[in-house]
């Protein structure tokens, strides 16, 4: 008998959790369990929990972050197939059912994603998705970076995610993004057209962090330097990413060079250059560029 676990890591975020609870119950194909890992909230998650017929909840020792958060929940899951919902986010109620019927009719996929509505925190709506279940010339940083990717749109097989490892719980930022890398390397991965999951994008985003960025891109740039070099664009992308970031914090020695780490990924980068050289002057028009 096939058998579905939804995890949901969280962390005082039991303003939100209830939502996302009620659109895991409330899918077409029901879940076999509901594990909800607590990251060391110290709200009334607990409470929230509670209030859901034969949910699981999972406490964390501390806050660990969602990378320790989810592979707790894929060591406590006990079905075939897992699929991950974050506490600020919802599905919609045919989700898990049309996950599982295209993975049982694709026996060698072993991570199944969806199109997915992003709402920004000025209100505004976007669909992201991908014409196509996966690129001829396979998936790269350029797609992996994408909203389809987004954790709440996976589905997948236990023994997949278990056999890569997990997300790597050193990571507090952009742990899915390396264990996308990972999978990709290992199994077949799809990504359904069809919108499935709501996400939120939210005030307090730990991507506002710029010491956890810093240490996520260093990871990612030299544990998977050989699929960054597939995509150079994709990789000025991150290296702009993080150097905007750092020179935002005061941090200018570093900021310069990781916009020439931007070069080097693109030669012909002109932005990238330039960023770089402006990072070289000081007084009026290093203050105006910061300012844009």
């Amino acid at each position: 008998m096939t058998t579905i676990s939804v995890v949901i890591p969280t962390y005082n975020r039991a303003q939100t959790l209830q939502r996302a609870l009620v659109s895991a119950y409330g899918q077409t194909r029901p879940a076999d369990e509901v594990i909800v890992v607590d990251d060391g909230s110290s709200d009334n998650t607990a409470e929230v929990v509670a209030r859901f017929p034969n949910a699981q909840l999972v406490k964390m020792p501390s806050n660990q972050g969602a990378a320790a958060a989810r592979n707790r929940g894929i060591e406590e899951a006990n079905s075939e197939f897992i699929a991950f919902l974050d506490s600020d986010d919802i599905w919609l109620a045919h989700k898990l059912e049309t996950q599982l019927e295209h993975m049982q009719a694709n026996p060698d996929l072993g991570l199944l994603c969806c199109g997915i509505t992003v709402t920004e925190r000025d209100g505004a709506v976007h669909y992201h998705g991908f014409p196509y279940l996966s690129p001829p010339e396979g998936w790269t940083f350029e797609t992996l970076q994408r909203y389809p990717f987004s954790t709440p749109t996976w589905f997948a097989r236990r023994d997949v995610l278990r056999a890569a490892n997990g997300f790597d719980k050193d990571l507090t930022n952009s742990e899915d993004l390396d264990f996308l890398a990972r999978l990709q390397a290992q199994t077949q991965i799809e990504v359904l057209p069809d919108p499935l999951v709501v996400k939120y994008n939210l005030s307090d985003s730990i991507d506002a962090d710029v010491g956890r960025l810093e240490k996520s891109y260093q990871v990612l740039f030299s544990r998977h330097a050989a699929l960054w070099k597939k995509t150079p664009k994709a990789a000025v992308r991150g290296c702009l990413r993080l150097a905007n970031k750092q020179l935002l914090n005061g941090d200018t020695p570093a900021a310069h060079q990781t916009y020439r780490l931007a070069t080097r990924h693109d030669g012909y980068s002109i932005k990238a250059w330039l960023l770089w050289a402006l990072t070289l002057g000081k007084g009026r028009l290093l203050k105006r560029l910061k300012r844009t």
